[in-house]
């Protein structure tokens, strides 16, 4: 007889996001990192299952349980301290701290009024992480995120939406969009993923609706966001796929009422063909996604996947540089926690949130919106682009009024 607990393969819904991780940091918030140790001690004891209980094996895409003798020394790893950030410059106080072990499924960096949270995709997407932060946070609340939604609420979903959306559906599995193939420009070279970040104060956001409510009126601020991402990554040099972009789309919405919580990978990626100099044009292909749902069918088809694939394969070390990237544009307005962060009145808010780039193909901005500002992250590799050039991009989004002049014109 033996107390080691049988590994567990990595759900359908979860194996896509196999090696992919992200990366949050709230401050100024109260912590106190024995009541967060304690919480997480106590939800591996009540939770044995959860992925949170576990390592993770990414070569075999399993779950390994902790043994119940080993849960304390598992929440040691997953919960360290550090020094707290200078405000003025989170991304090389992430980049100092950045290191953790693969097989963590979550790790915690907490200073006295800062946490640093990375955590594998696996575990859920980024209302599961900021859920996750949160209740750590506060020592309360990790309970309900034991409850993972299964994948057969996504197919029962699926079923009860065909009536509606059947032709859609069908279209959509038929002719999946993609990006243009990019044209390698050398031979592989070591990849250099990087990120960085800005910060869009409320009144550069008051000039950018009053430009929406001249120009483009009845478009989102996501849409004209986007438009304007698209033409200051160009403008600055960035060679950027103006055909199209990857847009995440959350499906909680699409699964139903229910009483549980809805948390795990519950966001699709879909490729979205539009002119992204047009906000209209942008504006319009995100509507056709969300009406049609064919964010749920993206879904299922790639737990399906998943499910009978073998396991997914980390992005390579060494890579040609492309001729071109496509932009993933993430525009949240919330995330479920992010009000209820133990925040402290000491300073500017900040949730510096990302996920670490996984591939040179790309590079992918996240803005989200918090009472003070937007914050502004993007994640790219250093090769093609450089943080440098990323950093003027963002500048001008941040100061808009000539991007904002240039595209009236």
């Amino acid at each position: 007889m033996t107390d080691r607990p049988r590994p567990r393969r990595v759900g359908p819904l979860d194996r896509p996001w196999l090696h992919q991780r992200s990366v949050l940091l709230v401050t100024p918030v109260a912590t106190d990192v024995e009541a967060i140790r304690a919480a997480l001690l106590r939800f591996t004891h009540l939770h044995p299952d959860s992925p949170i209980s576990s390592r993770l094996d990414e070569a075999t895409g399993r779950w390994l349980p902790v043994r119940a003798g080993d849960r304390a020394e598992h929440v040691a790893r997953m919960v360290v301290t550090a020094p707290d950030p200078d405000p003025e410059d989170l991304t090389g106080y992430i980049k100092a701290h950045l290191a953790p072990p693969r097989d963590l499924p979550v790790r915690l960096v907490v200073s006295p009024t800062a946490v640093l949270g990375d955590i594998s995709h696996a575990v859920g997407d980024a209302s599961t992480f900021t859920r996750l932060l949160m209740a750590a946070t506060r020592g309360t609340g990790l309970d309900e995120l034991a409850a993972r939604t299964p994948t057969r609420t996504v197919l029962h979903a699926l079923r009860a939406g065909l009536r509606t959306h059947r032709r859609d559906w069908v279209d959509y599995v038929r002719h999946r969009t993609a990006p243009p193939v990019a044209a390698a420009t050398t031979a592989p070279e070591r990849t250099r993923p990087d990120f960085t970040g800005a910060v869009i104060p409320n009144p550069a956001l008051r000039e950018i609706t009053r430009w929406r409510n001249t120009h483009a009126k009845g478009i989102s601020i996501t849409s004209v966001l986007t438009s304007m991402t698209h033409r200051a990554l160009v403008s600055h040099g960035v060679p950027l796929n103006g055909d199209g972009l990857w847009a995440l789309i959350d499906v909680r919405g699409m699964l139903g009422p229910s009483d549980d919580p809805r948390w795990g990978n519950l966001s699709k990626s879909l490729y979205l063909r539009t002119d992204l100099g047009d906000p209209a044009a942008v504006e319009a292909a995100m509507k056709q996604a969300r009406d049609t749902g064919r964010a749920l069918p993206a879904l299922a088809l790639g737990s399906l996947i998943g499910a009978v694939s073998a396991t997914p394969k980390p992005a390579p070390a060494l890579a040609p540089r492309p001729d071109r990237v496509t932009l993933t544009f993430n525009s949240m307005p919330t995330l479920p926690g992010l009000a209820d962060m133990p925040w402290l009145d000491t300073g500017t808010k900040r949730f510096f949130g990302f996920s670490p780039s996984y591939g040179p193909d790309g590079i992918t901005v996240f803005a989200i919106r918090t009472r003070d500002h937007m914050e502004l992250t993007a994640s790219h590799d250093e090769n093609v682009v450089s943080t440098e050039t990323v950093d003027k991009a963002l500048a001008a989004l941040a100061a808009p009024t000539a991007l904002l002049v240039d595209m009236a014109g």
